[in-house]
């Protein structure tokens, strides 16, 4: 027997256009000729979250932060609270980016204390995805529906050869 938990969040809840992906992934960032190393927390293509400690940094300044196998890339800072910042990037990364990034970025397990790695907790990483429409129907109702689905798809194929033949 397959047991899932699924973390649904309603549109008011998540206002973001892009997946977040958890990460635990150390990088360099820059900003007005300063160097500081940040843990980003989260990454999409459209932004990412990132803690550091000691950086004299704003919400609306623009920093550079390295991404490890991309390169520099500019990001806004949106907000920040206690050392962490959320930003928006300039331009949007690329999605084999935040994939490769997930994979090698260790998945820290806070219930159990225990780091493994992200390509064994892939669905504990997949929290955020859009949520399946079809999460909270019985099995009978999927039956019925696939059984709808085979009608309609019926009639359309009769319509089909009676217009053609």
């Amino acid at each position: 027997m397959l047991v899932a938990k699924v973390h649904l969040k309603s549109k008011s809840q998540e206002r973001r256009w892009n997946v977040r992906r958890p990460l635990n992934m150390d990088a360099d960032a820059s900003h007005n000729g300063a160097g500081y190393t940040v843990t980003i927390h989260n990454l999409s293509e459209g932004g990412l979250m990132f803690e550091t400690w000691g950086a004299d940094l704003d919400v609306n300044d623009i920093i550079d932060v390295n991404i490890e196998d991309y390169g520099t890339c500019a990001a806004e800072i949106l907000w920040s609270r206690n050392h962490c910042y959320g930003c928006r990037f300039v331009e949007p990364l690329p999605k084999a980016v935040i994939s490769a990034a997930v994979l090698k970025s260790p998945f820290l397990d806070t219930s159990e204390g225990i780091e493994e790695s992200p390509v064994r907790l892939i669905s504990a990483l997949d929290e955020y995805e859009k949520p399946l429409a079809m999460a909270n129907l019985s099995t009978g109702s999927l039956i019925i529906l696939l059984l709808l689905g085979v009608a309609v798809w019926a009639f359309i194929y009769a319509l089909f050869t009676l217009a053609v033949g």
